[in-house]
């Protein structure tokens, strides 16, 4: 499922069976539709977190499970008419690594 949040925010979203995965913009979403740069906002794992309590989103140990939704989340973002976007982890989180999805994602997409 791919979701697409345009009014209070700009942001985006997949999610699967065990994974909801979001981004968003630092855009306001009354004016702007998209952004070119999104940042990681939250990840949970909705098989032993169905109530979304534990943002994992900054957990290294999700690195793979996040690149792996990210990508699945720009063929989305494509398949609804938007191009090439960048990701980024919030900064106020300790991993500051902002990564291109063309060049993080050259595997998967």
């Amino acid at each position: 499922m791919f979701i697409q949040i345009s009014e209070s925010q700009v942001g985006r979203c997949v999610r699967t069976s065990q994974w909801k995965y979001s981004v968003r913009a630092d855009a306001h979403g009354w004016n702007d539709s998209c952004s070119d740069m999104y940042y990681e906002d939250f990840l949970y794992d909705l098989v032993t977190d169905p109530h979304e309590r534990n943002n994992l989103v900054a957990n290294q140990a999700y690195a793979a499970t996040r690149v792996q939704l990210a990508a699945l989340l720009v063929r989305k973002m494509e398949e609804a008419g938007e191009c090439c976007h960048s990701f980024a982890i919030p900064p106020s989180f300790n991993d500051r690594i902002v990564c291109s999805i063309l060049s993080m994602l050259s595997d998967f997409v």
